[in-house]
């Protein structure tokens, strides 16, 4: 019983680490969900160079390009691989539920590309049988291998690389700038209004996770969870400044107390 039990820990002590290394990546957790919609023609010159992984996110692996000016996201298959193995007809309501979430994501960056472009920072995006000239990109993953990827098969979105909010902040305070690091804060709610003026919503409006800072202008570094025709949620901007309010707290109590009373301007507004 003992070598048996040593075996299975064995295999899946090696599991984690593999995980550890890679971030959970490979080429077959990559989407291959090609929809039938033409995507916009970008500048196809910035995908001839080198992206190397930066990180996982909810909907995407990130990479980074060689030149440190953009990011290319790849959207998630890795839970759609999985339930596909699981044929049960309550899975293939799952199974079904994913590929619809994944759709909805895919709408939610044309909508940002077509409506928020500069919001978002969104330099092209890819989701169909679109003319790109570009036949491959060259990714490199978390072990430094080098991986050859088929435009024609992968849905991608190409953005503008931000600095994340808490960075800028601290950038800013490390200066001694509290009157430009207090505006960048003001910055972020003045960015949601726009949106919201635009009758767009967002679901997940996270101020530390899914926003940043491209120079001095802001931007939603997070593209997949808006919708169109739907009002500003005034419970989920409050949600979104909890993670930043509680490490202003703990850093700079003053712009702490600064963003309560922007957050109460805003919601001032939009009621």
């Amino acid at each position: 019983m003992i070598k048996p039990l040593l075996f299975a820990l064995g295999i899946y002590a090696t599991s984690q680490f593999a995980q550890s290394q890679t971030d959970g990546f490979a080429i077959n957790k990559l989407s291959t969900q090609i929809v039938e919609k033409n995507s916009p023609s970008f500048d196809e010159s910035l995908l001839s160079q080198r992206f190397f992984y930066l990180a996982k996110g909810g909907q995407c692996y990130v990479f980074v390009s060689e030149d440190g000016n953009y990011v290319l996201k790849f959207f998630r298959a890795s839970r759609l691989n999985m339930l596909n193995l699981l044929p049960t007809q309550t899975l293939e309501k799952k199974r079904e539920k994913a590929r619809s979430d994944l759709i909805k994501a895919i709408d939610s960056y044309q909508l940002a590309y077509a409506e928020l472009k500069e919001e978002t920072g969104l330099v092209g995006t890819h989701f169909g049988e679109s003319l790109l000239e570009a036949k491959t990109i060259q990714i490199v993953d978390k072990l430094g291998i080098e991986h050859t990827i088929d435009t024609k098969k992968y849905p991608f979105v190409l953005q503008i690389k931000a600095m994340s909010v808490t960075e800028k902040v601290e950038e800013l305070m490390a200066r001694g700038d509290r009157k430009k690091a207090a505006k960048a804060l003001s910055q972020l709610f003045d960015l949601i209004e726009k949106t919201a003026q635009k009758g767009i919503g967002d679901k997940d409006p996270n101020l530390v996770k899914n926003f940043g800072f491209v120079g001095n202008e802001p931007i939603q570094m997070d593209g997949g969870s808006f919708s169109s025709n739907s009002r500003c949620s005034v419970r989920r901007v409050a949600e979104s400044k909890e993670d930043l309010r509680h490490w202003l707290s703990q850093k700079y109590p003053e712009l702490s107390k600064h963003l309560e009373e922007e957050y109460a301007a805003f919601i001032d507004k939009v009621l």
